[in-house]
C-alpha cells in the first residue's frame, strides 16, 4: 500500500499553491497519494477530494452559524478517510477556523 498524505485547503489561492506542491511531490514520491479537502487545483494533480473547498466558501459568522452541521460533517469525513488511509503527514493550508481543529484531532 502506498503512503498518503491528508490536505486541507479551504480557500481558493491555497488550493492553487498547494497543488504545485503535491505535484511535486507526487513527481518525487511517487508512490504516494493525496486525499482531503481542497479544489479543482488540487483535484487535477491528483488529490482525491473528500469534499470540495467551493461547498464550504462562507463569509461572515452569521453564515458559518447556518452551516455549522455541513461543517461538522466534511469534518467527520476527512477524519474518516484519515482513519481508512493512516496519512504519514497533514498538509493543512490557510482556512484556520477549520484547520486548527483539524490539526487537534
Amino acid at each position: 500500500m502506498s503512503q498518503s498524505l491528508l490536505i486541507s485547503a479551504g480557500e481558493i489561492s491555497g488550493d492553487k499553491h498547494s497543488s504545485d506542491v503535491i505535484r511535486l511531490l507526487g513527481k518525487k514520491e511517487g508512490s504516494i497519494s493525496f486525499f482531503g479537502l481542497g479544489g479543482d487545483a488540487l483535484e487535477k494533480a491528483g488529490v482525491k477530494l473528500v469534499e470540495h473547498n467551493d461547498k464550504l466558501a462562507f463569509m461572515g459568522i452569521v453564515e458559518v452559524i447556518r452551516n455549522y452541521s455541513l461543517i461538522r460533517r466534511t469534518m467527520r469525513k476527512i477524519l474518516n478517510k484519515a482513519d481508512i488511509y493512516k496519512p504519514k503527514a497533514a498538509l493543512l493550508i490557510d482556512y484556520p477556523g477549520f484547520n486548527v481543529r483539524l490539526a487537534k484531532k
